[in-house]
Parts: C-alpha cells; structure tokens; sequence
C-alpha cells in the first residue's frame, strides 16, 4: 500500500477538519482549530489513508463524558455499524516519561470507562506509525472486518475473519490470491485460503481462475450479498 502525503489526502483532510470545526464547540473546537500533533497527522497519513482514501466514519478529538462528569478527547472515534471505535496514538514523549503514578492510574482508569461505555479502544505508538506501518494497517483492516461497516444480509457471514475477507475482497475491487489477503490482512496463509475457499463454494467470491490452480484468484461477488 503506498504512502503518500500528497494532494489528494491534503485537500481531503481540509475538507474533513473544516467540516468538523462548523460543527464543534467549547474545547473541542478550540482543539480542532490547533495544529493537530504530529503522531496523529503521521497515523493519517501512513496507516488510515493508504487503506480508506477517504474519512468517512472517522472524527478527532471526539468529547466523551469521563467517571469524574467532566469530559476527556479521543484522538479518533471511529462510527461503525457493529461498534464505536476509540483510536489512540501513544508517544513515548515527554508526556510519558514525566508522568506520576497518579496521572498514569487515572489513564488507565480513562480506558476502562471508554470501555464500560461500550468503546472498543485501540492503540497505536507512535514508533510502530513510524516503523510498522503496515502492521498497523492490518489491526486496522481486522477491526473493520470484525465491526463492518456494511452489514450483510447473508446469513454466513458470521465469522469476524469471513467478514474480513470480504471487506478487503469488496474494497480491493480486483482479483487477489489468498497469499496477496493474508499478506495484507495478517493472518496465516493457510486459514485465509481455507475461509476463502468456504466463502467461493457460498458464492461470496467468484473465482476467477477455472480449474484446479495454485494461483487460483478470487473477485468480490456483489450479487450475493443483495
């Protein structure tokens, strides 16, 4: 997946932070209208964009009411169908290396509040943004498989990996291997062939290779899913 800060991703994070300011107030506002910090730009630009291409879904700085009634901000609240998404980036800056005992339990009392309240919280540092970008790109891929956006009226689809693989096999909107899917979606090679080839014989995936093959290639088949 390439990475690119280029054009496109700039006039679409205007547009995105633009549409979030009119709609913001207080805090959140003022937080919107500062630079956003670098790691949160960096996690945009190499991990959300190149798999997306777009920000639908995504907010920053999202307000959510804390356990002492006052309010904290999430990096990034992601809105899916089958759940909401709590994004955080970690810097192992002078935030963290400062931090009392105190600061670092009520974190951590922060995170199981989120989750009380029903977000599933994910993290990201800062070094692996950097390092392992596409590592971060796979959790990212897996977490839409597992709270998809797109809810299918097929009844199959049951198995947070089959809704993986169908999610990657719709956004790809070309033929791929099993190999190429469990490269990008990080996962053993010889599972993703065995759900792929469950998905074909349902009908999800058509293959696109007749016969018996070794490179056997699979389309997204959007007939079955209507």
């Amino acid at each position: 997946m390439v990475v690119k800060n280029d054009a496109q991703f700039e006039a679409a994070f205007e547009v995105w932070t633009a549409n979030q300011e009119k709609v913001s107030s207080g805090e959140r506002k003022r937080r919107l209208l500062s630079e956003m910090n670098h790691a949160q730009k960096q996690f945009l630009v190499k991990v959300w964009w190149p798999i997306f291409h777009s920000f639908n879904g995504l907010m920053a700085e999202f307000e959510v009411r804390d356990f002492k009634d006052g309010y904290r901000y999430l990096d990034f609240a992601w809105f899916l169908a089958g759940g909401q998404i709590a994004i955080e980036i970690d810097g192992f800056g002078p935030h963290w290396r400062n931090a009392d005992r105190w600061q670092f339990a009520d974190h951590l009392q922060r995170q199981n509040h989120l989750i009380f309240d029903d977000w599933i919280v994910i993290r990201f540092s800062y070094d692996d943004i950097m390092e392992h970008p596409r590592r971060c790109q796979q959790l990212l891929m897996q977490t839409k498989g597992k709270w998809s956006l797109e809810k299918p009226t097929n009844q199959s689809l049951k198995n947070p990996l089959d809704r993986a693989i169908m999610d990657y096999a719709a956004r790809r909107n070309a033929p791929f291997t099993p190999s190429q899917a469990a490269e990008d979606l990080g996962w053993h090679r010889v599972t993703i062939t065995r759900r792929t080839l469950n998905l074909a014989r349902a009908g999800l995936l058509t293959s696109t290779s007749p016969g018996k093959s070794r490179f056997t290639q699979y389309i997204f088949n959007k007939a079955a899913l209507c």
